[in-house]
């Protein structure tokens, strides 16, 4: 791996205070928060945020300044933000007329920023959202997770912004936004991998010879790979695919972005162009205006994507008002100039105070008994390092299973919320157990990010209810616990057994627990039966077919394959199991 960083773990923090250095306009709102917001502001005006994993630059804090989004939140390399960062620039975001989120169709994002949004009406400031879906390499469906949002979102955040610069209220910004949804298409093809910083390799190969058409922007796999070809033949395979979903037709007009991923020169994106708009010509569409340039990259993935847009009169006026947007710069004076409620103020910079996600419901505690264990804050958080340990040396192989199925950064997560933990052992060795299960929530869901994050926080504010008051757990108790924890991860993720993933392991592993209870089982068998049946269900995810996450894009949906969110889950129950049989039984 050769890249100019310092610290993988650092990546993104450092990213952004030289992206705010270089631009006077905005304001790194500081190390764990990773917010870049408008130094600048209109009061009265409707807020734009939008965020989600880096490594996509100059998506999305590129993006941020007058004329565009007021603040862009990032997460980890290609995994979503938390949601108190988000939070955090919603708050940076609102001037007193409400914030809109725009969100990209990945399932860690929907759920994190939706998340935020409950959790800012807390605070008093009103919010909707809006979610792209632009990319047609992917069948769009109520039933799995959809199309992606890709570079089509770049002209969401284009035009929404200028909606919102304009003066219209939040269900006026919202509506343009969601006519721009409607009418964009993508089509992206790539050739050659990316190394995501933490991980070190690259995530999948390809042939000197080959490229895969449809490639998402996390390296999740496309419709085919084939042998490579002329940038003619690339073009029209690419607006083929985009023709073949809308109603684009002769006397469209319509604007064009050739998005780079990356790794792609200048020469060869402008060559690509140029046999855009010959097909463009033929068919009598015309291109109203056209952007080539590195838009929503993929780290150094060589690459590139073509999306259109088609245009009526107020997408075109929105398209043409000014914006100040580093990297989306559009030059030209308003008309009337500018308001008289045009008000300067500086960004304030907020720390995150809300520690009460909403999350489902869960049974209490049911009443104590006389089994022969009784897990401790103490023992809980041995517990946690001893799993830490096993998912540390594990790293390869769980990266290896992702990086088959989705983009390869489930293991570099999910290690940084247990390095969080670990870090955190002292203070919560003092905790009363339900106080340890609401910190672990609230690390896991600002230290993990992606889905994962959200998932492993909400199920620990879950657990944390369902045992509140309670200083240690016995067996009975534990069982509950886990209950509340898998029953908040399906409703949260809409995930059921059978879709390939987590809950895959946990929630055979909890069934199991129930019924040895049940049926009066004594400690060591229940607990040598819930750690079979989580190893079980984490085997049984490698003839099933994805419905839920990254690998749901792919053509065989990741069937032959383990789910690598599974198998970290089994870990989990593993390692749980065994330091309870070893030290309290």
């Amino acid at each position: 791996m050769k890249k100019i960083i310092n610290n993988p773990n650092n990546v993104v923090s450092e990213m952004l205070q030289g992206l705010a250095k270089a631009n006077p306009a905005v304001v790194y709102l500081g190390e764990g928060v990773e917010v870049i917001a408008r130094r600048e502001k209109k009061q009265g005006k409707v807020g734009l945020v939008s965020g989600g994993g880096s490594g996509h630059e100059p998506a999305h804090a590129g993006y941020v300044g007058k004329g565009m989004l007021d603040a862009a939140v990032a997460g980890n390399v290609f995994a979503s933000p938390s949601p108190d960062r988000i939070v955090e620039g919603i708050k940076a975001a609102d001037s007193g007329a409400g914030v809109l989120m725009i969100i990209k169709n990945y399932s860690g994002d929907i759920m994190n920023f939706t998340m935020s949004g409950e959790m800012a009406a807390l605070d008093g400031i009103k919010t909707d959202y809006v979610v792209v879906k632009d990319d047609v390499a992917v069948e769009d469906s109520t039933y799995s997770t959809g199309r992606r949002g890709i570079a089509g979102t770049v002209f969401v955040h284009k035009i929404a912004g200028a909606a919102a610069e304009m003066g219209k209220s939040l269900a006026e910004v919202k509506a343009v936004a969601e006519k721009t949804i409607a009418n964009v298409r993508t089509m992206g093809m790539a050739m050659s991998p990316c190394i995501l910083p933490g991980v070190g390799k690259p995530g999948f190969t390809l042939a000197e010879d080959e490229i895969e058409i449809g490639m998402g922007i996390h390296g999740e796999p496309g419709i085919n790979r084939e042998p490579i070809s002329s940038a003619k033949d690339i073009a029209g395979k690419l607006l083929g695919k985009i023709f073949a979903d809308t109603d684009i037709f002769e006397g469209s007009e319509v604007a064009v972005m050739v998005n780079g991923l990356g790794g792609t020169p200048l020469m060869e994106l402008y060559i690509l162009n140029n046999e855009v708009q010959q097909i463009l010509e033929a068919k009598g569409i015309k291109a109203y205006k056209t952007f080539v340039g590195n838009y929503m990259t993929s780290l150094e993935m060589a690459g590139a994507s073509v999306t259109l847009l088609k245009l009526d009169d107020e997408l075109k006026a929105c398209l043409d008002y000014p914006s100040e947007a580093p990297a989306f710069q559009v030059a030209g004076a308003v008309a009337g100039g500018e308001t008289a409620a045009a008000q300067a103020v500086e960004a304030p910079v907020h720390a995150a105070q809300n520690d009460d996600a909403p999350v489902q419901a869960a049974a209490p505690c049911g009443d104590e008994d006389s089994t022969p264990f009784r897990l401790s804050a103490q023992d809980y958080v041995n517990y946690i390092n001893i799993t830490a340990k096993k998912i540390y040396e594990n790293g390869d192989y769980v990266t290896s299973l992702d990086a088959a199925t989705g983009d390869g950064d489930h293991w570099a997560n999910i290690n940084m919320g247990f390095e969080n933990l670990v870090a955190a052992s002292d203070e919560m060795r003092a905790m009363p157990i339900c106080d340890v299960f609401k910190k672990i929530g609230m690390l896991m869901m600002s230290k993990i990010g992606g889905s994962s994050g959200i998932l492993y926080g909400g199920a620990y504010m879950a657990a944390a209810r369902s045992c509140a008051g309670k200083a240690e757990l016995t067996n009975r108790g534990l069982c509950n616990a886990l209950e509340a924890m898998v029953s908040d991860m399906m409703a949260r993720g809409k995930a059921e057994p059978g879709m390939k993933t987590m809950i895959d392991a946990l929630y055979p592993a909890v069934q199991a627990y129930k019924a040895a209870i049940e049926s009066g089982k004594g400690a060591a068998e229940t607990l040598a039966e819930v750690k079979k049946a989580a190893v079980d269900g984490a085997e049984a995810t490698r003839g099933m077919e994805a419905v839920k996450g990254r690998a749901s894009y792919q053509t065989n949906k990741g069937v032959g394959h383990l789910d690598a969110g599974a198998v970290t889950m089994s870990y989990q129950i593993e390692c749980l199991c065994d330091y309870i049989a070893a030290n309290l039984i």
